[in-house]
């Protein structure tokens, strides 16, 4: 038998506790496999170790019969349960994004694009901002990304939670195509049993053991009873006549339903009680009933470059910045603040602090232009270093954010290798903060020259950009550090601002510099 995806042995523990234990499971090329469980029962876990995003304890994981999952990581598509594309990004703006972690050309991503759009039919709102579509649009749009590696498997985790029946029903018609058209194998994980009917393999996984596996109809036979429903003439008389018989049954308003395990066995009873029956309905077992039956309760319904990745990743986060008005605007802000505090309020207050220190009395003096450039230095300290550390923070929060969402695990699942991605995000959040903290520092600099008459030089000014530059990496640094080790947009703003704090101090932002000590001044 030709195997798509086979796991032996799979196991897996937190923290001493056991969530996959020795699971092994097969998927037939081309085949519909449903994989039912609790929320708990090891489901999420099982295909996360499966998709090469958490580590098994133990196991034997086969892809198309090797067990070399970076050969086959871009055969595998997935759509996860949350949606995974950016809101402020229209349809289009995602899928070349991703097309292009897939491919290593604007051409190959271009054409992939084009492929998957007319695919499913979702050419009417490719150009809308993803967070403006409905739920059966968003859908259709995490399929169409899923399918841009053209994937021979498509994982599908709960795929159709939350949409209307008829939405749904427009999901399977592209779900059941691709099956047919492009003869592909689909792992699908959901707590509608209806879907499950029509796999071709059931696996019912609980407590991290599989309990079960088989067809639809081998469960249902093996599993469940059909119901024979029947309203009769006179109640008194037929429950006499069930309790004659011995027969178990259950009371539903005035009709009685009997189980029972062969069709001959209900056209007995019906041609038994056939005068007292007014009417009858036979009800087939159902994949309720067998999930009720083995778990004891229904399922609760709660490839490319480094440049390639540098460039889809850079186009994405710089719109996402760009397009969420409020980090966009408060960055801005702040940095327009500083210069405003420091040039109109905290300048004045040196000056006239200098003014004092070159007075007669103190041994030395100092003309106006020598009072503007100490100032200016100092200014010039707190907006290079203050800008650095704010502006890296609003970038690197929306990548904190796709932490917290898993929108990681989607670019992971890409061919792009992890240390890549870290270089992508990491150079993609440096060119947007360095970007936007040299237009910052270009409008410092007039605001000191119309202010103080003071005019940098060319020279004075490249080196400036250097050190800005460099206080960019610094700062992104730190904050691809805290990323990665917190996973937290709320640990980059706390960072922020103790950093952010303890760096105005150092460059004498505070408290000026003839007012520190010689040491501090020298680590500023």
């Amino acid at each position: 038998m030709a195997y798509i995806v086979e796991t032996k042995n799979l196991t897996k523990s937190f923290s001493k506790k056991v969530v996959v234990d020795n699971i092994s499971l097969s998927i037939e090329r081309g085949s519909l496999f449903a994989f039912l469980g609790e929320n708990g029962a090891g489901k999420t876990t099982t295909i996360n170790m499966i998709l090469g995003l958490l580590k098994p304890d133990s196991w034997q994981i086969f892809y198309n019969g090797s067990s070399d999952f970076m050969s086959f990581k871009n055969k595998i598509g997935v759509v996860f349960q949350n949606n995974m594309m950016d809101d402020f990004l229209t349809v289009k703006e995602n899928l070349l994004t991703y097309g292009a972690l897939y491919n290593n050309t604007r051409t190959e991503a271009f054409d992939k694009y084009i492929k998957v759009v007319s695919l499913l039919s979702i050419e009417d709102f490719v150009n809308q901002r993803f967070g403006t579509l409905s739920g059966g649009q968003k859908r259709k749009s995490e399929i169409a990304r899923a399918l841009l590696s053209s994937p021979e498997i498509l994982f599908l985790d709960e795929p159709t939670t939350g949409l209307d029946p008829k939405t749904r029903s427009d999901v399977w018609t592209i779900i059941n195509g691709l099956r047919g058209r492009e003869g592909m194998s689909i792992f699908l994980t959901t707590h509608y049993m209806e879907e499950a009917n029509d796999a071709d393999k059931i696996s019912i996984i609980d407590k991290g053991k599989i309990v079960v596996t088989g067809s639809p109809y081998e469960l249902k036979t093996n599993y469940s009873v059909d119901r024979l429903i029947i309203t009769p003439f006179d109640s008194e008389k037929f429950e006499s006549f069930l309790k004659a018989d011995n027969l178990k049954y259950e009371l539903i308003g005035s009709s009685y339903a009997i189980e029972f395990k062969s069709t001959a066995d209900s056209l007995a009873l019906l041609n038994s009680a056939k005068e007292n029956v007014r009417f009858y309905e036979v009800i087939k077992g159902s994949l309720d009933d067998v999930f009720l039956n083995i778990v004891g309760e229904k399922i609760k319904t709660d490839g490319g470059s480094l440049m390639s990745a540098i460039n889809a990743l850079y186009k994405r986060n710089s719109r996402l910045f760009l397009r969420d008005r409020m980090t966009l605007f408060f960055s801005f802000l702040s940095a327009l603040i500083l210069v405003a505090l420091y040039f109109l309020f905290i300048a004045k207050l040196y000056t006239e602090s200098m003014s004092s220190l070159s007075s007669g009395s103190s041994g030395f003096s100092l003309d106006a232009n020598s009072k503007n450039f100490i100032v200016y230095l100092q200014m010039m300290a707190g907006v290079l270093v203050l800008n650095s550390i704010s502006l890296a923070m609003g970038v690197f929060s929306i990548i904190a954010k796709d932490f917290e969402n898993r929108k990681v695990d989607s670019f992971l699942l890409t061919p792009v290798k992890p240390y890549k991605l870290v270089l992508a995000y990491f150079f993609t959040g440096l060119i947007v903060s360095f970007f936007i903290n040299a237009v910052t520092w270009i409008i410092t600099v007039f605001i000191i020259g119309f202010a103080t008459g003071f005019w940098i030089l060319i020279p004075t000014f490249l080196s400036c950009m250097l050190v800005l530059f460099i206080s960019s990496i610094i700062s992104c640094s730190m904050m691809l550090l805290v990323v990665t080790l917190t996973k937290s947009s709320t640990a980059i703003g706390v960072i922020n601002g103790v950093l952010g704090s303890f760096m105005g101090f150092l460059c004498g932002i505070y408290i000026p510099y003839y007012n520190l000590g010689e040491k501090t001044v020298m680590i500023g």
